[in-house]
C-alpha cells in the first residue's frame, strides 16, 4: 500500500506547515480593504464611476470630442448595419474607445499629479496612453471603412 507524501513529514514539519498555512490567511485577511461590502459597495462603486465620467466630460476635451465621434457614429449605425451582428462590429469599437480614452485621461491626470517637472518616463506615460487611444480610432475607421465598403460599394 503507498503511502501519502504527508504521512512521511515529521509532525514537526506538519505543525510547521499549518503554521505558515494560518500565517498566510490571517495576513490576506488583514489586506482586504476595510470599507462597504455586498450591495452598498457596489452602488458606492458605481457612484464613483458616474463621477468618473462627469469629471471627464467636464476636463477633457479630448472625452468630449469622441463622445461626439461616438454619438454621430452611433446614430449612422443604423442605416449602415443591415443584421445585429454587423451593428455590434460597428458599435462596439465606439465603447473601446470610450474606455481607452478615461484610461488615457486617467494616466494624465496621474502623471500630472505627481509633479509638474519634466520626465522621460512621465513623457512615455502619457505618450503610450495616447496612443493607444490612436490605435483605437484607426481600428474605428477600418471597421466603418471596411462596413460601408462591403455595403455600398461591393
Amino acid at each position: 500500500m503507498r503511502q501519502n507524501s504527508i504521512d512521511l513529514w515529521s509532525e514537526n514539519e506538519k505543525r510547521t506547515l499549518v503554521a505558515l498555512a494560518n500565517r498566510i490567511i490571517t495576513e490576506r485577511s488583514s489586506n482586504v480593504k476595510p470599507g462597504l461590502t455586498g450591495i452598498t459597495r457596489i452602488i458606492a462603486a458605481s457612484k464613483n464611476s458616474l463621477n468618473g465620467i462627469h469629471d471627464a466630460w467636464c476636463f477633457e476635451a479630448a472625452f468630449r470630442q469622441n463622445s461626439a465621434l461616438s454619438i454621430l457614429l452611433l446614430i449612422l449605425s443604423f442605416p449602415l448595419a443591415r443584421t445585429l451582428i454587423e451593428w455590434l462590429i460597428l458599435v462596439m469599437p465606439l465603447f473601446l474607445l470610450a474606455i481607452v480614452e478615461l484610461l488615457n485621461s486617467a494616466i494624465e491626470n496621474v502623471v500630472d499629479r505627481i509633479g509638474p517637472e519634466r520626465h522621460v518616463l512621465s513623457g512615455r506615460a502619457k505618450d503610450m496612453a495616447s496612443a493607444a487611444t490612436l490605435v483605437c480610432l484607426i481600428l474605428i475607421g477600418t471597421v466603418w471603412i471596411s462596413m460601408a465598403w462591403s455595403r455600398y460599394l461591393a
